[in-house]
Parts: structure tokens; sequence; C-alpha cells
């Protein structure tokens, strides 16, 4: 293995043509969003299909939507690993708030079982390192032993389980919810941040600002509760029931609404959602590094931490 002096990065040796050539890792630019998008669809099918669950990446048209922001929101850092040439897998961190996010991380399954995926993952957390980030999280598939053991020996501690459900729509709008906006951020920012002992501000505001329809849930004209739809939002809540009734009106409106990630140790709000016929599709592992401090009362992770 050789090591690049420029970096601090080491270089795996692959043979091309009777010729060896580095595996490189370098910043990840909107033009890799294609060959991006192409080993999102193709790495998260494999994984999946060989352990029987769905794909996260169902078709190439999530791949390249998924692609397109990672590599072109300014509070996402990513990577890509070349190969003669051509790009063979990725990693991105989110860098929003007081929590590095990680991932998506896939590798080409053409090239997988060559150290890649630890230089991607190394990548992103000395990128996070260097500017000040104290505190790393992700989201891991549990069937997935390979990943485990990969993020646990570069430090990662498993947290939480977390289950991937389907959500069940509500039958009736709540007439308490509402879209969240710009006036909640404060409000929306202090429960978070008494929940989830950290703040998640900008990620929230680049919710309202990105148009992924957030929801309010007010009671007597006050906040008591939000959430971002989908996998890549997050919630907190006064109450299970603010919850529930959150990610119910949210599912009416269809697409990556329908889906969310629920802390399994909340054993109350995860059998609220089953008596709703809400249905389990993946167990999942919350990770971090460094330090942490455990959430309290209602809340949800995002597939990022």
């Amino acid at each position: 293995m050789l090591t690049a002096a420029n970096n601090g990065l080491a270089r795996s040796p692959t043979h091309f043509s009777g010729i060896t050539m580095p595996v490189e890792i370098i910043p990840a630019r909107p033009a890799h969003a294609s060959d991006i998008a192409r080993i999102l669809f193709h790495a998260f099918g494999k994984i999946s299909a060989e352990h029987g669950f769905p794909s996260d990446v169902d078709s190439l048209e999530l791949g390249g939507m998924i692609a397109q922001l990672v590599t072109t929101r300014p509070d996402f850092t990513g990577f890509v690993a070349i190969d003669n040439g051509h790009v063979i897998g990725s990693n991105f961190i989110m860098l929003a708030d007081e929590v590095g996010g990680i991932g998506p991380i896939t590798i080409d399954p053409a090239h997988q079982g060559r150290q890649v995926g630890r230089r991607l993952m190394q990548a992103v957390i000395d990128a996070a390192r260097a500017k000040g980030f104290q505190r790393l999280g992700l989201l891991q598939d549990s069937f997935n032993t390979r990943s485990l053991s990969l993020y646990a020996s570069l430090g990662f501690t498993v947290r939480e389980p977390a289950a991937l459900i389907d959500i069940v729509p509500a039958e009736d709008i709540d007439p308490g919810i509402r879209p969240l906006t710009a006036d909640d951020l404060d409000a929306a920012d202090a429960l978070c941040v008494r929940l989830q002992k950290f703040s998640r501000r900008n990620e929230t505001r680049a919710a309202i600002d990105g148009g992924f329809g957030p929801l309010a849930k007010l009671r007597n004209g006050k906040l008591c509760g939000y959430l971002i739809p989908g996998i890549f939002g997050h919630a907190n809540a006064e109450s299970i029931a603010d919850l529930v009734a959150l990610l119910r009106n949210a599912a009416a409106h269809g697409g990556s609404a329908t889906k969310s990630l629920i802390p399994l140790r909340n054993g109350d709000l995860f059998r609220a959602l089953l008596t709703a016929r809400c249905r389990v599709v993946k167990v999942m592992n919350q990770m971090t590094l460094g330090d942490y401090t455990p959430p309290t009362g209602t809340w949800l992770p995002s597939i990022e931490y």
C-alpha cells in the first residue's frame, strides 16, 4: 500500500493492463453525480437483494436526486474514489449543525473488498475534524455486518436501534398541523435542543427553504412538535400523540413521507404506530463517534444521524 504525501490518505494499488495504478480519493463534484447515482442504485440494490430487503435507492431517478443533492448543497462535503479515471465509490457528510451526519457511502459492487470503503470513511472523518466537528453520526443497516464491523473499527459505537417504518396515512387532516415556517425556527430548535441535546437549526431551515414539506403541530397557538418528512428528515414532539399525528398527516401527501425512522427503545411510540397498522421494513443501528448525550422524550433521527 502506497501513501499519498499530499493528503495523508493511503492509496490502494490496482493492476490495469499490466500497470499498477492507484485508487485516488478526491473531493466529489457535481460532474461526478451521474456516476454516483449509478453506483447508489446498483450498490444498494445488490446488498439489499442479498439479504431479502427492499432497496433504499430503488431507481436510477432516486439515485440521481440524491447524488444531485449531496454534490451541490454547500452543507455537504463528499469524496469519490477514482480507479483508472472512473468513479468506483463515494461518501458524504452533512456539516450543517453541531453533529456531522455521514452518508450515503457506496462502493461499486465490482470493486468491493479493496479497503475503498475504509478510506472513504476516513476521508469524511478527517474533513469533519478539520472543520472542528467533535461528534459524528450515521445509521447502519443491521443486516450489513461488514459495514457494522468497519464503523466499529473506526471508533463508532452503537447507540440506538431504529426501525424503518411504512407509515399509514391519516384518514382525516389534523387542523392543528400546518407547514413549518421560518417563524417557527426558534421554537423548533429549542425543542430539538431539549430532546436531542443538540441544535439542528440549519438543517431545519434548509428543509423549509428547500421545499421538503416540514410540518408543525400546534396546541393553544404554540408549537408542540415538528417533522421533516422522510428518512432524510427528523422530528421532535412534546408527546407521542403529537408525533404520530405529524407522521400520519405527512404520509397523506405520499412520496418519501410514507417512510420514517423510529427509535425502538421508545416502546410506547413503536406500539402506537403498530396499532395504527404501520409496518416495519427493516432495523438499523444509530452509531456515533465522539461525545454523546442520549436523547430524551419523543424524537426521530434522520438517516444521517
